[in-house]
């Protein structure tokens, strides 16, 4: 069974059990990290504020988010801390964080923190109230400095109170990454994954050393529209995962065109693969996707659509559902999104595709 599924869920109060020397009114053993070292720390957000005595993370530019609130659920989507990592280099012995997630979801309103890119614990959130208070040890080996990693909700809207670290401790920023650049749906923002940092993109991002910028927003599908980026992003690879949704909707094919044209006029050089649909068991129980679609095309057909189009353009490549994961009905949830292990899978082969796929 993988690692990543191991994550240990915790509570504030098991936590201070574990670390009697750091009890609550043991302040003096803590420094609380400042908005702008958080700002410095933070990766895969346009921008961090401070909101009364709430820390925000924006995702997106405002005139994309503006763009998303035509539809309530695109906009509440739009608005979730995805791909959203606080990272810095410490030797502290523990992190206390205090935050707010919404919704109140035990499925979705989790933290997941990571040190020297191993999984340490996920935290959740209070279903009574949103709120998350807890301690978390950190061990160091031979007293070095630590890459940890605080990776917020992927499918909530996660405000940070405050982070605190062991006061006598080092901080500085983390070593810079290249970044991964992620467009799509659901599947690119996560539903479903085990959690934030076992998204398909996050475990991609790690097993090359990669900064995450995830633009995955669940429905979605190929708009060119939508390309409005005020972020001065200059990512190493882009991952473009729409399609699923096209087909469901009966949209053409060529909203791709239009797309993959704005998307290589805003990044004329990048590397940009395109992940074609993976397979479904809905409506296909069996999942031969015989279906057709109101254009009376099935997924397959609609796939080898995409792949045709992709050709026309120079230092992009598409890749089929069978080299990103199994064929196998328990790999998928609702016969659509990937399981927890699906995502695993799922992420692991991007993360092989990213390190050979310009090589063949």
């Amino acid at each position: 069974m993988s690692g990543y599924k191991q994550l240990q869920t915790v509570s504030f109060f098991i936590m201070i059990a574990t670390l009697p020397a750091i009890g609550l009114a043991d302040s003096q053993s803590m420094r609380k990290l400042s908005i702008e070292e958080i700002k410095k720390f933070t990766c895969g957000a346009f921008q961090v504020i401070k909101k009364d005595k709430n820390i925000e993370f924006q995702r997106f530019c405002p005139k994309l988010q503006d763009y998303f609130k035509t539809n309530p659920t695109f906009d509440i989507r739009a608005k979730c801390t995805t791909g959203i990592v606080i990272r810095f280099a410490s030797d502290t012995s523990f992190l206390k964080i205090k935050a707010k997630i919404v919704p109140k979801s035990p499925a979705t309103g989790q933290i997941d923190i990571l040190s020297n890119n191993k999984p340490i614990t996920s935290l959740h959130t209070n279903l009574k109230n949103g709120l998350l208070d807890a301690v978390v040890p950190i061990t160091s080996e031979n007293n070095e400095m630590n890459i940890i990693e605080i990776y917020l909700p992927h499918y909530s809207v996660c405000y940070i109170n405050e982070i605190f670290i062991e006061k006598k401790s080092g901080l500085s920023a983390a070593p810079l990454q290249d970044i991964l650049l992620a467009f799509g749906d659901s599947i690119t923002q996560g539903g479903g994954a085990y959690g934030p940092s076992q998204t398909a993109v996050s475990i991609a991002a790690r097993q090359n050393n990669l900064s995450i910028c995830n633009f995955g927003v669940g429905g979605y599908f190929f708009d060119a529209n939508s390309l409005i980026c005020e972020q001065a992003i200059e990512p190493r690879y882009i991952i473009v995962a729409f399609g699923t949704n096209d087909w469901s909707l009966g949209k053409s094919p060529n909203n791709a065109r239009d797309y993959l044209n704005k998307l290589r006029a805003i990044f004329p050089h990048t590397k940009i693969i395109i992940l074609e649909p993976l397979f479904r068991f809905r409506p296909d129980t069996d999942g031969a996707n015989n279906a057709v679609n109101k254009n009376k095309i099935t997924l397959s057909e609609y796939r080898a659509q995409l792949a045709q189009l992709v050709s026309e353009f120079d230092n992009m490549i598409c890749v089929p559902p069978s080299r990103l994961l199994k064929f196998d009905k328990d790999l998928l949830s609702d016969g659509v999104h990937p399981t927890g292990e699906g995502y695993i899978q799922f992420g692991t082969n991007i993360g092989q595709i990213l390190k050979t796929i310009f090589d063949e």
